[in-house]
């Protein structure tokens, strides 16, 4: 009788798993999904009545980098007009500069950075409007299935722990949405059309430029690896923080009670102190990635400039062609 009096008095919900590592419910625990294929085939089942503004985004993110790889090309015009003219004035020549053709090819690639402009804000637009419904939906549907879990659902994990389900986790996704979908339009039309302009430029050239792409794969799976742990125990020590916070601004005339001030306190900067960890470690394993990348892309834009200047020394390549290979390769390597 003692003891039951003492678990009902005990301001720690009865029931409740402990909250430190590897513990609590298995959807909080940062695991994998069991079914990726399952839980892809219901987000596309949610992305289904926005079809047509899927469409119009993935036509704005083809028109956009379309129009971006060819600014290169007008570019190298540009400069190989100027290159020649100057060469003839060193050389004692009377040749002018086609300013015609200059005003032309400058103008139009105003109008492709006008226009570029122009795409990406109706595709930022619209994405963001689809993320944004998404997520309304996604919500509702979370609130509607809170309302019909049993009680016992509840005595097993922290207020806080729902509320990380349907606030953080829900924006995660939205986020997610929104980069991944424009994202991988961009990167898949990036790499066909610049490896096309760069083979059309100079086929040994983008040999060279091609022996990046184990370095970089293996940069970021590397990175990816070590920093995905952290990112899950991130999102898992999120819900537990929040659960703690809110029992104790719920609770806190139950805690002064029982004179739990100290535990409590200890309980959360333990957990904020982990939360810190694990954020920091995600965040500076992040943001290692692009200058691994940037070190390795560094070596290739050397052993091409290497070899452009070569080219343009014997005269089988002038230097506006070299110049937009070399943008070719940054964007192909990003």
């Amino acid at each position: 009788m003692n003891e039951t009096k003492r678990e009902r008095q005990s301001p720690e919900r009865n029931g409740r798993p402990p909250r430190g590592p590897g513990h609590g419910p298995p959807m909080f625990r940062g695991e994998k999904p069991k079914n990726f294929g399952s839980g892809m085939k219901k987000l596309l089942h949610f992305l289904a009545p926005f079809k047509f503004h899927i469409a119009l985004v993935t036509l704005c993110s083809a028109a956009s980098t379309v129009l971006g790889l060819i600014v290169p090309k007008l570019l190298a015009k540009v400069t190989n007009e100027i290159a020649r003219a100057a060469l003839e004035r060193a050389g004692g020549g009377e040749g002018g500069f086609n300013f015609t053709l200059i005003n032309s090819v400058l103008l139009l690639m105003l109008a492709i950075y006008l226009g570029t402009m122009l795409i990406s804000f109706v595709q930022g637009f619209t994405m963001s409007g689809v993320t944004t419904r998404v997520s309304f939906d996604l919500r509702n549907l979370l609130m509607a299935k809170i309302n019909r879990l049993p009680v016992s659902f509840f005595g097993k994990m922290t207020n806080g722990e729902v509320l990380s389900r349907i606030t953080n986790d829900v924006d995660t996704m939205s986020q997610s949405l929104t980069q991944s979908v424009t994202q991988s339009i961009t990167t898949v039309l990036t790499l066909a059309v610049a490896l096309g302009m760069m083979i059309s430029i100079s086929w040994k050239m983008t040999i060279i430029a091609l022996f990046m792409i184990p370095g970089s794969a293996l940069c970021t799976l590397f990175m990816v690896k070590v920093s995905q742990k952290y990112f899950r125990a991130q999102q898992k020590l999120l819900g537990n923080v929040n659960g703690t916070v809110e029992e104790m601004f719920g609770g806190h005339m139950v805690i002064k009670a029982f004179s739990a001030e100290k535990r409590v306190m200890k309980e959360f900067d333990e957990q904020n102190d982990a939360l810190y960890t694990t954020a920091w470690k995600a965040q500076f394993l992040t943001g290692m990635m692009m200058p691994l990348m940037n070190l390795v892309g560094n070596l290739g834009y050397v052993a091409v400039c290497m070899m452009g200047a070569y080219y343009t020394m014997q005269g089988s390549r002038e230097g506006g062609d070299v110049l937009a290979f070399i943008s070719y390769v940054r964007g192909f390597t990003q």
